[in-house]
């Protein structure tokens, strides 16, 4: 049994418009995530360089129009959502008498060519 031509044509045209579409979309949007570890060497105490670290991280959520997340808050980690559909997950370990700052980003619907935050993680 043999389709007829109209249905052969139909049918491949909406595969390739699908694939297409799908190409796409994946081109433009995807989702991302990053962990990272750092150590930030001790001058003075334990804690006043986890307050100089909590400082800077808050200054540079204010510069990215991060907005605090408030199910961190009265704990040790510091989180923030970004636009439109960003986490930042920050929390402090001590190490050999360094702090370490580690980071947890998790992202939807950003751009290859132009990746969000790129600048706050330089």
């Amino acid at each position: 049994m043999q389709l007829p031509y109209k249905f052969k044509h139909y049918f491949k045209s909406v595969y390739l418009l699908a694939l297409g579409i799908v190409f796409l979309l994946t081109s433009c949007f995807y989702s991302g995530q990053y962990n990272a570890t750092y150590k930030v060497q001790n001058v003075k105490t334990n804690e006043s360089v986890q307050e100089l670290s909590i400082e800077f991280i808050n200054q540079l959520a204010d510069k990215n129009s991060l907005s605090s997340d408030q199910k961190f808050n009265g704990i040790d980690t510091l989180g923030f959502h970004g636009s439109p559909y960003h986490s930042f997950k920050f929390w402090f370990e001590i190490e050999d008498s360094n702090t370490i700052v580690k980071l947890d980003y998790w992202g939807n619907f950003g751009s290859r060519k132009e990746q969000p935050y790129k600048d706050f993680f330089n």
